[in-house]
């Protein structure tokens, strides 16, 4: 009996570990992605990369809610990169 446990057992777990696998995402050549580095790892630096990289997803989000393909998402970006820097400056100036 103890050997039919543990080898249904077995199956189980085998059966769970390979159905687990995570498939990968694949993150188009095309796609418009925006990175916050923070300067170290210390607690306030991590919370200004948070902060700032917040702000900027509302902003960018407002900005792209309606666009309708890469091109005008680019556009609107290339013509708004002011604003998103002052975001930024406005952050670190008071950081400082």
């Amino acid at each position: 009996m103890k050997k039919i446990i543990t080898v249904f057992l077995l199956i189980v777990v085998m059966f769970l570990i390979l159905s687990n696998k995570t498939e990968e995402v694949i993150i188009p050549s095309s796609a418009i992605r925006f990175r916050v580095i923070a300067n170290s790892d210390s607690k306030e630096d991590q919370k200004l990369k948070m902060d700032i990289a917040l702000k900027v997803e509302e902003k960018l989000y407002t900005l792209l809610k309606d666009t309708k393909g890469i091109g005008d998402a680019r556009k609107i970006i290339t013509e708004n990169l002011y604003e998103i820097e002052n975001i930024v400056k406005g952050f670190t100036n008071n950081y400082n």
